[in-house]
């Protein structure tokens, strides 16, 4: 009897126990949510996942390009058929809007996740996102010319160094 007592009482610690690990992990797990969801947020905000659909055109174009050099008689079926296979793909978006808002969860704080989104409805912010390709397009290509620059001179400097040790290359 004092151990079917002693069990009864244990299960009881148990569900005790359960009810209380739940009562605390639930604000957790809320929280965590908001910040995925301020983060999901931030990422559209910012249409930083744009450039996916630039990926499925690229890779339909490469795909059907590829598929028409083998048989150009078909390049009608072929770009019927890849199409509706690109439309499968779109639902992808999902994932990589999720996998890049995981990214930027782990980079801010769901509060900072807020403020980006509010900033991106901002006229600054609608003006960043609508140039942003062509400044980052521009910035690569500028950081692509001085690259380019500093390597041809530290080539010509090297030869020049290794010309004084006698080598001549």
């Amino acid at each position: 009897m004092f151990f079917q007592l002693l069990a009864q009482k244990s299960k009881a610690s148990i569900v005790i126990a359960f009810l209380v690990s739940v009562a605390f992990a639930v604000p957790a797990v809320a929280q965590e949510d908001e910040h995925a969801q301020a983060a999901l947020a931030a990422v559209k905000a910012a249409r930083s996942t744009e450039g996916f659909n630039d990926m499925l055109r690229l890779i339909s174009i490469r795909v059907v390009n590829g598929f028409v050099r083998l048989s150009p008689q078909l390049e009608k079926d072929i770009v019927e058929v890849a199409q509706a296979e690109i439309d499968t793909f779109k639902k992808f978006r999902v994932d990589v809007d999720k996998g890049v808002a995981e990214i930027w969860k782990s980079v801010f704080t769901k509060e900072e996740l807020i403020e980006i989104t509010a900033f991106y409805a901002t006229p600054t912010g609608m003006k960043l996102v609508q140039n942003n390709p062509r400044l980052l397009g521009q910035t690569f290509g500028t950081i692509d010319r001085i690259g380019n620059q500093l390597e041809k001179k530290l080539s010509v400097n090297v030869r020049a160094g290794l010309k004084k040790l006698g080598h001549d290359l």
